[in-house]
């Protein structure tokens, strides 16, 4: 039976999560009459680890095949005599700790321009000394699509590369959310917070997320603190500057203000080119120059629109439907226009709900049952479904790490109410508006 709970874990997580956190587990003893389960893990800090990142996961995949169960676990005893062994350096073996960065995202494949020279360089200069204080906070700021995820993931990157032992954590800001509410819900936050103030360089994208957020955005303000004064590493990245982060805690701003500023520009048409160009080079792909240029234009200086429009060409490319020419690069270019279908997800939904009812996302996010937070968290789901064309498994782990037989309900629930209610249908519309806005 957890065999097949394994299979399900390894299709939703990455495969370093997986070997890390999932493939050294195995269940020490199910008692079907307690509705009890007890998995053996390699350390308490594991254990630990899965409570604060992974419950909502483990709930999805052990109720289907365990049944509702109280889940326990078990950490292997110590040999004989350990106990006695004792010295003032020794400490218990940390577990291996994903760092969450996407490898391909590397310095080499940051392609350099005029709209992102200084952001390199300061972020290369940190990747080559983690350990140094200056510019720290690290705050990368820019639009949409400019390449800074992919920036702030190669410091990250590079600094493992340079001192392997070194703890770095990626982490976007609304996985940071939904840990803290799950921590709250269990009543963890001091572990959830110690957990956070172990690394070396913790690197947050998105923290725009946070605005609607005070609660999540006190509890890093605690990590934060931890981590500055004892000279740890900190990259924040957001779609603005700290100081138009407007809804913010103040005292979280003036933190992210006390380090250095990088903005990465809109990359401009030249920039859009060479990117191109290098993409096209690791591809092995044929392109000639004015499909580039079309390409190029299109995309409208967005790294992410240029990479999205070549990946489809190398699949048209694979699938051997002929030479890339003008004619299938304006085929492709339609499907990443910015009025495409399924372009909004589930975080413009959640942000679009919270702002019309004046509700913070982790209220929405959370277990609260009053009838206004519920009201608001159906329609999330609802239009997580329809704009996001989310599954409502995915659904149901941004919101409160949910089942989808959860998540089907709201959004049968308030489809049956918008056929009842035409002022109910005319107020999702407006929602929908003002998320499309």
């Amino acid at each position: 039976m957890w065999e097949v709970c394994l299979e399900q874990i390894r299709q939703k997580v990455s495969p370093t999560q997986y070997t890390s956190f999932f493939a050294p587990i195995t269940v020490s003893s199910y008692d079907k009459k307690e509705l009890l389960l007890v998995l053996q893990v390699p350390s308490r800090n594991h254990a630990g680890y899965l409570e604060n990142s992974f419950m909502p996961l483990l709930k999805e995949v052990i109720i289907p095949v365990f049944g509702r169960v109280k889940l326990q676990y078990k950490v292997p005893a110590q040999p004989q005599g350990a106990a006695n062994e004792s010295s003032a350096e020794e400490k218990e073996e940390p577990i291996p700790i994903a760092t969450n960065l996407y490898p391909e995202y590397t310095f080499a494949r940051f392609v350099e321009g005029e709209a992102n020279k200084l952001a390199r360089s300061i972020g290369q200069a940190i990747a080559e000394h983690p350990r140094s204080t200056k510019f720290n906070p690290l705050f990368i700021y820019g639009p949409s699509g400019c390449g800074k995820t992919h920036l702030i993931t190669a410091i990250g990157l590079e600094a493992v590369a340079r001192y392997p032992k070194m703890k770095v954590l990626y982490v976007g800001a609304r996985e940071f959310q939904r840990q803290f509410v799950d921590a709250t819900i269990e009543n963890k936050q001091p572990d959830f917070i110690r957990f956070y103030q172990q690394f070396n360089l913790l690197i947050v994208d998105d923290v725009e997320e946070w605005e609607s957020s005070p609660k999540t955005s006190e509890a890093f303000f605690h990590i934060f603190n931890h981590l500055f004064m004892n000279g740890r590493r900190i990259i924040l990245a957001a779609d603005r500057t700290p100081a138009e982060l407007k809804n913010m805690d103040q005292r979280m701003i003036s933190r992210f203000l006390c380090g250095v500023l990088a903005e990465l520009e809109k990359p401009n048409h030249q920039l859009c080119v060479d990117i191109l160009n290098a993409k096209i080079r690791r591809d092995g792909l044929s392109i000639p120059n004015n499909v580039v240029e079309y390409i190029a234009h299109h995309a409208n200086g967005s790294v992410r629109d240029l990479e999205g429009v070549i990946n489809s060409l190398l699949a048209f490319s694979m699938m051997g439907t002929g030479e890339i020419d003008m004619s299938l690069a304006e085929r492709v270019c339609k499907q990443v226009k910015p009025e495409k279908i399924g372009k909004y997800d589930i975080n413009d939904i959640l942000d679009g709900v919270s702002d019309h009812f004046n509700i913070p996302v982790d209220d929405i996010i959370g277990k609260s049952r009053k009838a206004e937070i519920a009201n608001a968290r159906q329609i999330a789901m609802y239009l997580s479904a329809k704009m996001a064309h989310a599954q409502t498994s995915r659904i149901g782990r941004f919101i409160g790490g949910r089942d989808h037989s959860t998540v089907k309900h709201s959004i049968d629930k308030v489809k049956a109410h918008i056929e009842e209610d035409k002022s109910f249908a005319r107020e999702i519309k407006a929602i929908e508006k003002e998320i499309k806005a």
